[in-house]
């Protein structure tokens, strides 16, 4: 048995790994990657030292720690790769001072035991039904989804990263920070070359909870046919 505690304390507890030895025995190969969106789910990641069945023989338990009534709750992992297991708990409506009791299992082996707090390492939803609107004086707008409830803490917290690219070279890029609440964007119609085709996406953070950023969103291309003289 080995302890490990590392820098990942912020978001998975200092994990008790009980190495499984003998003839088969699965082994997790250090920490797990655990992340949360802070509205309904958390997801974990291990890689295992050997190709496994996820499905069929590793089980997750994971409770909400210092809660009288806390419920014991079961995620089945599911294969992301031979030797990689994830598992997407349901955590409906967090708050900052959760916490979750999680333990694995290879049938009657506990393999690690270890917490997790969703606020600790918060990767929001992506964004969607990003719209460029074209009939607005002399600029293009960019308006997005927030996908959060006015209720959820991230509904106010959330910033934005735009980028913007040329659809036939994706390395000549420009890259938008939004730092105010509302999902939109405006930028110069002459900041663009004529006759080129332009994609856009847009990915969100927390300002305040530890994390990182979303996944893209759905990308948008347009063909940007005013000729202003500038290119991106």
């Amino acid at each position: 048995m080995g302890r490990l505690c590392t820098k990942f304390l912020t978001s998975v507890g200092c994990l008790i790994l009980l190495l499984v030895t003998g003839s088969g025995s699965i082994k997790v190969l250090g920490e797990p990657t655990c992340f949360s969106d802070y509205i309904r789910t958390s997801t974990c990641e291990w890689f295992l030292d050997s190709a496994v069945d996820c499905s069929s023989q590793l089980c997750l338990h994971y409770r909400l720690m210092f809660f009288e009534f806390s419920e014991n709750l079961t995620c089945i992992p599911r294969n992301s790769a031979s030797t990689v297991c994830v598992c997407h708990m349901e955590m409906n409506r967090p708050v900052q001072s959760d916490r979750y009791q999680m333990e694995l299992w290879a049938e009657h082996r506990q393999l690690w035991q270890g917490s997790f707090s969703p606020s600790g390492n918060v990767k929001p939803l992506a964004p969607d039904n990003l719209t460029l609107h074209t009939n607005v004086s002399d600029e293009w707008l960019l308006t997005w989804n927030n996908l959060y409830p006015s209720n959820n803490l991230l509904y106010k917290d959330l910033i934005s990263m735009v980028n913007i690219s040329r659809e036939d070279n994706p390395a000549e890029f420009i890259v938008y920070n939004v730092t105010y609440k509302e999902p939109r964007l405006s930028f110069p119609i002459n900041i663009l070359m004529s006759g080129v085709y332009y994609t856009a996406r847009v990915r969100v953070r927390s300002q305040i909870l530890t994390g990182t950023w979303s996944e893209w969103s759905p990308s948008i291309t347009w063909y940007n046919r005013e000729y202003q003289g500038r290119r991106l």
